[in-house]
Parts: C-alpha cells; structure tokens; sequence
C-alpha cells in the first residue's frame, strides 16, 4: 500500500460531506476574487464637490454597500409603518 493514499481518500470523503452552503461559499469567493483581480484599474469619482481615485472594484464595492443600506433602511421604515 502507498503511504498516504488513505489520508487523501480521507480527505476527499470530507470534501464530498460539505453542505451546500458551504460550496456556494466557495463559488462566491471565486466570483469576488475573479472580479477584483479585473477591476484593478484607478476609476475617477466626482460626487458634489469632491473627486477622488480609487480601484474601480473599491468604488463598486462601496455602493453595493450604500445600495444595500438604503434597501435595509426603506424595508425597516416600509415594515414600521404597517404596524
């Protein structure tokens, strides 16, 4: 028998008993880290009287952010108000 050859069957036998969740994860992160790695370049912003550089994933990034703290906050005002 090849020394090791029960260690990697063990291994993948644990890889094979992962959740979904867990490989949605997995398949999430990929997509992040794909994304990053093609949006490097520097992106100008101008908001009011401001302009700054930045990545264009951070510039992404932070209005998904601001997007989905507006969608939280008119869902919390939308469910307050039927009560």
């Amino acid at each position: 028998m090849i020394k090791g050859v029960g260690v990697v069957e063990g291994i993948v036998a644990r890889i094979k008993s992962w959740p979904p969740r867990v490989w949605v994860a997995l398949v999430l992160l990929a997509l992040i880290i794909v994304f990053i790695v093609q949006n490097r370049q520097d992106s100008v912003v101008h908001l009011v009287f401001i302009t700054f550089t930045a990545p264009m994933w951070i510039t992404l990034g932070i209005t998904l952010v601001v997007g989905i703290l507006i969608g939280a906050l008119a869902a919390r005002r939308r469910k307050g108000s039927r009560a």
